[in-house]
């Protein structure tokens, strides 16, 4: 495990790990570089008003045989991904995360507070992948198009969803429940075999809802 103390400095190259750390916890804005190969196998966190950079390929990946966890209250420069076979059982962001999240095995939740600018995608490439749920009251996504553009493509009846970013993407097993109480800024796309249980909307998504293959139990959209 590495904990990084306030006030510490590690210079600018910071951290260089080219196999596990188990509990990495950053209290002090530090830089960090893997191989590839590189792996967080229990825990991450990252303290309020501070900064973890990813460096090299801009990914840490996670690989934990237990209910590994992710808290993350600063900021994270970069993408997270959760490889095959791994599972993490807590996934909060009261942060922002300057990057996509991409899982290749089970998260049992992604509770989003604060803000993720990229895509959570969910078994891109077809393997057995699981997010049960996601529970949003922040912001997921930053790209679209303006709205006054998007009106005027579906009267013309041109595919407007092609006009606005993912910020979901899911080609899972089951997700019992996607939950959004904030802001939703991009399409969310169901494909491959993907069970959804639940849409529940309270505020805006501002994108698609985008069906491909998968199947939506309901879609609740209250006051949203």
């Amino acid at each position: 495990s590495i904990m990084i103390n306030e006030g510490a400095n590690l210079g600018s190259n910071g951290i260089a790990n080219n196999s596990n750390i188990g509990t990495f916890i950053v209290n002090e804005s530090v830089s960090y570089n893997g191989n590839g190969n590189d792996r967080i196998t229990q825990a991450l966190e990252v303290a309020k008003g501070k900064t973890l950079t990813i460096g090299n390929s801009g990914t840490l990946y996670f690989n934990s045989t237990t209910n590994g966890t992710i808290d993350n209250a600063g900021t994270i420069a970069g993408n997270l991904s959760n490889v095959s076979n791994s599972t993490l059982g807590t996934f909060i962001n009261s942060g922002t995360i300057n990057g996509n999240i991409n899982n290749e095995g089970t998260i049992t939740s992604i509770d989003n507070s604060g803000v993720i600018t990229g895509e959570i995608v969910s078994g891109s490439n077809g393997q057995t992948s699981q997010i049960d749920k996601i529970i949003n009251t922040g912001t997921i996504g930053t790209a679209k198009t303006k709205v006054a553009t998007f009106k005027t493509l579906v009267a013309s009846n041109q595919d407007a969803s092609s006009n606005f970013s993912d910020a979901i993407s899911l080609n899972t097993i089951t997700t019992t429940e996607i939950s959004n109480g904030g802001l939703i800024n991009g399409n969310i796309r169901v494909k491959g075999q993907s069970d959804i249980q639940e849409l529940n909307n309270t505020n805006t998504i501002d994108g698609c809802i985008i069906l491909e293959g998968g199947r939506i139990g309901n879609i609740n959209n209250t006051n949203g």
